[in-house]
């Protein structure tokens, strides 16, 4: 009883400081969307942008913040900020600004050594509409074929190909064609990954709630109670699928992403997972 009770107090509390609240200025309250410009292709003029060499004299004066790292992270604060009349000051360790969005030109050909391809962005949502804005309506996105990766498992005389397609109803259904008799771990795992995925609203409610109730809730591990995400977080990936299923081919299909987050299923996050697995329910696409 006294989890739901705290919930509700905390949200009453955040309701009653943004309703009565004092708000700043909103870097969304203009739609800055422009034409598509002319896409720049000549190496020179793109080094002129992305490669700023550090000037001391450069740096101008009175500046309102300092951001170290022009990742995805970087840049997208940076953007919002002098949306909102803020001078910011972007650093970068490497010799070209991106993190992972940057390319680079090898033998005539561009690679993109981060970013391969992003779910959940159908027009109209919040995600998709947030990039349009911050970007000025400049970034394209070509979806890809459906399905968009094969799973390859065997040496090359006992070859096993599993394509995995988007979209939860046709993810699932491809999947049950190729392990018949694996209906019920299929449906289970993809209902885990939507309700652990979903959770992940309060690892930002964390962040906007005062120190010392975040910390009231971690050290008590009441956590767990109010998130299913943070209920599933100290699980690991091989744990959970392995619980599913003894189909060695559907846990590597289970598990087969999780090269974009860099840890073995057996160290991996059954929560962090979670987040790859449920943007493959939307379709995919390329910037």
């Amino acid at each position: 009883m006294i989890v739901p009770l705290l919930f509700c107090a905390v949200l009453a509390f955040f309701v009653f400081k943004y309703v009565y609240g004092s708000s700043g200025p909103n870097p969304f309250e203009k739609d800055t969307r422009e034409p598509l410009r002319k896409m720049v292709h000549d190496k020179k003029e793109k080094n002129k942008v992305l490669k700023q060499g550090f000037v001391a004299s450069k740096v101008p004066e009175n500046l309102d913040a300092i951001i170290i790292g022009s990742g995805i992270g970087g840049l997208g604060l940076a953007v919002l900020l002098a949306k909102v009349g803020k001078r910011v000051l972007v650093l970068e360790q490497h010799d070209r600004a991106g993190g992972c969005c940057h390319t680079f030109t090898e033998k005539g050909f561009e690679f993109d050594v981060g970013i391969h391809y992003v779910g959940e962005l159908s027009e109209n949502t919040p995600f998709y509409c947030t990039l349009e804005q911050m970007t000025n309506g400049q970034l394209q996105w070509e979806p890809l074929e459906n399905p968009f990766d094969v799973v390859l498992l065997g040496p090359p005389e006992n070859r096993r190909r599993y394509p995995i397609y988007s979209g939860k109803a046709r993810f699932t259904e491809e999947l049950k064609k190729r392990f018949p008799g694996e209906e019920k771990a299929i449906d289970e795992f993809t209902r885990l990954s939507l309700k652990t995925g979903n959770g992940v609203w309060m690892a930002a409610m964390l962040k906007l709630m005062p120190l010392m109730v975040a910390k009231f809730l971690i050290s008590s591990g009441l956590l767990k109670f109010v998130s299913f995400f943070y209920k599933m977080a100290p699980r690991t990936l091989s744990d959970v699928v392995n619980e599913l299923t003894d189909n060695k081919d559907l846990r590597a299909v289970f598990t087969y992403i999780f090269g974009t987050y860099g840890n073995l299923p057996k160290d991996a996050s059954f929560s962090m997972h979670s987040l790859i697995t449920c943007s493959l329910y939307a379709r995919r696409l390329v910037p």
